[in-house]
């Protein structure tokens, strides 16, 4: 199926499963991203990435391959970048379907920004990916918490708590439609995980 796609969001755990690359390192994504793009892949995102060492911070990197599809061993990526933001405590149901959608949405050729003649930048889309993603967790981890402040019986608990993690994405519809910017910087990295 990989080689069909043109769009892969997977997130550590399925990209580990689909490579069998373990992340522990931005390097060992690097691979991952260049192994996805060896089966035909065009764009990738790795999502919810936690680094050896780093448990305070979850990263996304994505990785746009060459669109001639030639060149050497290791040459097949055009750009990569890497954003890091804030782990925030807790479990939510869906963000790898809304972080795919909307990457989707900030990669579209018809729609994208910062791309100039080329199509939309990968680093800008990854930017306001991880500023809207970020806001809406922030804003399901606060609802989560009143939530369980207002707890009452044990059935009627466990019924909220589970309540509690699905995301706010109606109350974050502002913060989708118009992303939230500045909040995090791209870096673009090089073959080697450098900035």
């Amino acid at each position: 199926v990989l080689p069909l796609a043109d769009v892969l969001t997977p997130n550590q755990f399925e990209v580990e499963q689909l490579t069998g690359i373990r992340i522990g390192c931005i390097q060992d994504a690097q691979r991952a991203c260049r192994s996805i793009h060896d089966k035909g892949v065009g764009l990738v995102l790795i999502t919810s990435v936690v680094l050896e060492g780093d448990d305070d911070e979850i990263c996304l990197l994505a990785s746009r391959g060459k669109a001639s599809g030639g060149g050497a061993e290791g040459d097949d990526v055009a750009e990569q970048h890497l954003i890091r933001t804030p782990r925030l405590p807790g479990q939510f149901t869906g963000t790898g379907d809304v972080c795919a959608a909307l990457f989707l949405a900030h990669t579209d050729r018809r729609g994208g920004r910062d791309g100039g003649g080329g199509g939309p930048s990968l680093a800008g889309a990854l930017e306001r990916v991880a500023g809207t993603m970020n806001s809406i967790v922030e804003r399901t981890a606060r609802a989560s918490l009143a939530e369980a402040g207002d707890a009452g019986d044990e059935e009627g608990t466990r019924a909220r708590r589970v309540a509690s993690r699905e995301l706010q994405l109606i109350r974050s519809r502002d913060d989708i439609m118009n992303p939230p910017g500045g909040r995090f910087r791209a870096r673009r990295v090089g073959p080697s995980g450098s900035a």
